[in-house]
């Protein structure tokens, strides 16, 4: 080698060799002792949250749980939140989903859905304070328990009660196939690291999906309780949907001012 190109040096870089779960990275540089030589294991994902897994089983502990004590449990999900079957109607026919069966695939939508939103914005980074981390957390459950005190608190006012029981038990089913769809969904997500910048936007579709299929279902129940359709906009529209825009801005502002222009 030319003395003139002493301290000059060349890498040879040889990558990707996979073994296991991780990729082994080797560099070995021409001109350098031994001791500059870099060995390095680098995991081929370093997303996976031990918290966010044990959620996971825990989901679908609550499920299968909720499956066992109600065998017929996904038929009277899909009856009502599919075929748009009404609580009286499978009252008549003795089929809806028990009190139990109810409240367990509550809980799950609760924890997938907690689980979801930790792993994509706040797994990236040890979270410094648990306390205001618990609202963004738990938003998605926090607005369920908002609509259902909602329609309770105004089928109370009107006199409507019973419109609000049609209501609450739509919610709750279509909230409890919307938890059991988000698991799934979330599943094969989390194991597939390539989709990670995409997934997200397909459980935030599939969520927004179901709202706009309540607010249509809940609408078209009032009409056929006789109220005026005026009077179901102005209900959904300024205690439900305009709150919800809201929020989402304030979240979203910076995406919500690219979108604008």
């Amino acid at each position: 080698m030319n003395k003139n190109a002493t301290g000059f040096f060349e890498s040879i870089t040889f990558a990707d060799y996979n073994m296991g779960s991780h990729t082994l990275f080797m560099a070995f540089s021409i001109g350098h002792t031994p001791a500059d030589t870099s060995l390095e294991l680098i995991p081929r994902s370093s997303l996976h949250s031990p918290l966010v897994l044990v959620l996971m089983i825990s989901c679908i502990v609550f499920v299968s749980l909720a499956r066992l004590r109600q065998r017929e449990l996904f038929a009277v999900l899909g009856q009502n939140t599919l075929l748009f079957r009404t609580l009286e109607e499978q009252q008549k026919d003795g089929k809806r989903v028990s009190f139990g069966s109810s409240w367990l695939l509550i809980v799950q939508f609760a924890l997938i859905t907690s689980g979801a939103i930790y792993w994509y914005y706040f797994n990236r980074a040890p979270i410094q304070n648990w306390l205001y981390t618990l609202i963004p957390l738990s938003a998605p459950t926090i607005y369920l328990i908002y609509q259902l005190f909602l329609a309770r608190v105004t089928g109370w006012i009107t006199g409507s009660q019973e419109f609000a029981q049609e209501i609450n038990y739509y919610t709750l089913n279509t909230f409890q196939v919307l938890g059991i769809l988000l698991l799934l969904e979330f599943f094969f997500s989390y194991f597939q690291p390539q989709w990670v910048g995409q997934s997200h936007y397909i459980l935030l579709i599939t969520y927004l999906s179901f709202l706009v299929v309540r607010f249509l279902r809940c609408f078209l129940l009032g009409l056929q309780f006789g109220i005026r359709w005026y009077y179901l906009i102005l209900y959904f529209w300024t205690l439900e949907i305009l709150p919800l825009l809201v929020i989402s801005t304030m979240l979203y502002k910076d995406e919500v001012q690219i979108w604008l222009g």
